[in-house]
């Protein structure tokens, strides 16, 4: 799935006409991960990027999430944050820590009231600390 006609194929050859083409880089990062490709997604998109483009921080947040990569998705979803609060971003991020996730939740919550992968993140946390705050 690399030929020409092939979506990594497509972005492979956008980058080989413009190498500092960062979105064709997170792009071709996805079509690798959908491949199942997760040493070649990781590294589109580790190439250094335009500061602005945070979806590529957000996309390899992601695939850390997936591989168990918890610190280093939490720092790519914290660098994707940016001056911009995106409700999704913060609801990822907050699959951290418990207290600086919760405050990622409610701050979700506040940008979108009906975010459910928000509602459930802080739903499932605060049940967590009921359940430790009884054990204790």
């Amino acid at each position: 799935m690399n030929g020409k006609g092939s979506p990594v194929g497509h972005f492979s050859e956008a980058i080989r006409v413009k190498p500092d083409f960062a979105l064709a880089y997170c792009n071709r990062g996805l079509a690798n991960l959908q491949l199942g490709r997760y040493d070649e997604a990781l590294a589109d998109y580790s190439i250094d990027k335009d500061a602005a483009l945070t979806r590529c921080y957000f996309k390899r947040g992601n695939l850390y999430l997936m591989l168990g990569e918890y610190q280093s998705a939490i720092d790519d979803f914290t660098e994707a944050l940016g001056p911009s609060k995106d409700a999704v971003i913060l609801a990822r991020r907050g699959l951290g820590r418990l207290d600086e996730a919760l405050t990622d939740f409610r701050e979700a919550l506040a940008i979108a009231p009906s975010l459910e992968s928000a509602e459930e993140g802080f739903a499932r946390i605060t049940e967590q600390q009921k359940r430790t705050d009884r054990g204790k």
